[in-house]
């Protein structure tokens, strides 16, 4: 199993280093959570981008709600379209 979200992390551009690895739980298609989350920076109906590290990541879909927050967990909730790393030079 862990190859599987190491090859997530990869996808995301996220290095494989123990200090800096994200939990990420999808719900089948229904929505994600997020460990290691340090920071919600924009929310809509159809994009969350959340601080993890020193790295941005955007959740796309449509319908999203913020389910839970806590100081290092994110719930996000509706039809979960896409997650990325956000690119700064874009």
């Amino acid at each position: 199993m862990q190859s599987f979200y190491n090859e997530i992390l990869l996808r995301l551009g996220f290095p494989l280093t123990e200090t800096t690895l994200p939990n990420i739980l999808f719900f089948y298609n229904s929505g994600v959570a997020v460990d290691g989350f340090n920071g919600l920076l924009d929310f809509d109906e159809s994009c969350v981008i959340i601080k993890i590290g020193r790295d941005k990541v955007k959740i796309c879909g449509k319908g999203l709600s913020i389910c839970q927050i806590t100081k290092d967990q994110i719930i996000v909730r509706g039809k979960i379209s896409s997650i990325g790393e956000v690119n700064e030079n874009q």
